[in-house]
């Protein structure tokens, strides 16, 4: 099974709203050439828009990312800008443990943030250094109700998409310092750390979601 994530970036002054981007990704996911995909779904924060799916195809680009692509230089041309293509982002940790089959009553933790110039390097080697020194009895409380966790990378972009079996807890102190440290090589554009970084962001929103 392969995940695919995309992003797109809205022009200022001619943003889509969110029941056009809703009508969009419906009429996407109810193509044919979508059929092989599942547990499609759509964030939004600020002028930043991220997509996620999962897919049985192991060929790029898969039938369900051109369709994704094709809908939205079609529809969106204009208002968004695609960032990047369905499979072109560059994913920057994982932390499956064990993915549900059955999508119905998980929770979902959806973040973005912009990196300093030059920081990807820094951001993956800091994660990395993370998994390698984790084992079941340090995983934070929020890794061991994951069951899906991803962290994606386009240009400057920061996306993250978890799947939890619990809400997700974001005002816990047991990830200040993490947090804190992670603030000298980015930005944010959703609100998890709004406590920390004493700044004022939106929270993610889903604008459309078919398991």
């Amino acid at each position: 099974m392969e995940r695919r994530t995309f992003l797109l970036q809205a022009v200022p002054g001619c943003s889509p709203s969110d029941s056009e981007l809703a009508e969009l990704f419906d009429r996407v996911t109810g193509d044919p050439g979508f059929a092989a995909a599942r547990d499609f779904s759509v964030w939004r924060a600020e002028d930043m828009i991220f997509g996620y799916y999962e897919t049985d195809e192991t060929a790029y680009p898969d039938r369900a990312g051109q369709v994704v692509r094709e809908a939205v230089l079609s529809a969106l041309a204009g208002k968004a800008i695609l960032i990047s293509s369905p499979g072109n982002m560059r994913l920057m940790f994982t932390s499956i443990w064990q993915p549900k089959e059955n999508k119905e009553g998980l929770f979902h933790r959806v973040f973005m943030t912009r990196l300093k110039p030059g920081c990807a390097t820094e951001y993956k080697d800091r994660h990395d250094g993370l998994v390698a020194q984790m084992d079941d009895s340090d995983i934070p409380a929020e890794g061991r109700e994951s069951s899906n966790f991803t962290i994606w990378n386009a240009g400057d972009y920061i996306c993250g998409y978890n799947e939890m079996e619990k809400p997700a807890v974001t005002d816990s102190d047991e990830n200040a310092p993490w947090e804190i440290r992670m603030l000298e090589i980015m930005d944010w554009l959703t609100n998890d750390v709004d406590r920390i970084s004493k700044e004022k962001h939106e929270a993610v929103r889903c604008v459309f979601m078919k398991l």
